[in-house]
């Protein structure tokens, strides 16, 4: 809908990085992520956007990979919290 176009007419390439992205319209950008029976999908014009799904029960070392997906000031943040707040 979002394209103006049936869904078997999408011409889709592929970045560098394994990532799918129309190739026309031009502009329309959009992000998926699925976990345990969850899908999500965002879908902006003229921006770059970010999803992820995560299960709430899964196991991360929150630490281990906040260090490369935050900010420095929300990585610090996440630092400072007690073990037990820190979601993961």
């Amino acid at each position: 809908a979002y394209a103006g176009r049936a869904p078997h007419a999408l011409e889709f390439s592929v970045g560098a990085h394994g990532k799918p992205s129309l190739v026309e319209p031009a502009g329309l950008r959009f992000n998926l992520s699925n976990t345990g029976g969850l899908v999500v999908c965002a879908v902006t014009r003229d921006a770059d956007v970010g999803i992820d799904a995560e299960r709430l029960d899964r196991a991360v070392d929150v630490l281990g990979v906040g260090a490369s997906v935050f900010s420095h000031d929300e990585y610090e943040t996440l630092c400072a919290l007690p073990a037990e707040e820190r979601h993961g």
